[in-house]
């Protein structure tokens, strides 16, 4: 009958040391991104265009940023802003 072969050391060692790099990474990384709207104040900051609701973005700025639509007092959306590409 054989033995059962078990982890060596020197695997667990490396499988330890890989995980401790991963957290730093992940620390470095987490904590040097800002969410988007920390970067852009607003839709000029995209190069973006403010345009009525119910018009279509123009060819130029084809898609509708969400992040800086302008409300009524309401909170009903009546600006939207087109930009050429999500940041």
């Amino acid at each position: 009958m054989k033995k059962a072969q078990g982890l060596s050391l020197q695997m667990i060692v490396l499988a330890a040391l890989a995980l401790i790099i991963l957290v730093v990474l992940m620390v470095i990384f987490v904590n040097k991104t800002k969410p988007v709207n920390e970067v852009y104040n607003d839709c000029e900051d995209l190069e973006g265009k403010m345009i009525d609701v119910g018009i279509d973005c123009p060819d130029e700025k084809p898609f509708a940023y969400p992040l800086y639509n302008q409300k009524d007092d309401e909170g009903k959306i009546i600006k939207k802003c087109c930009v050429s590409k999500f940041v």
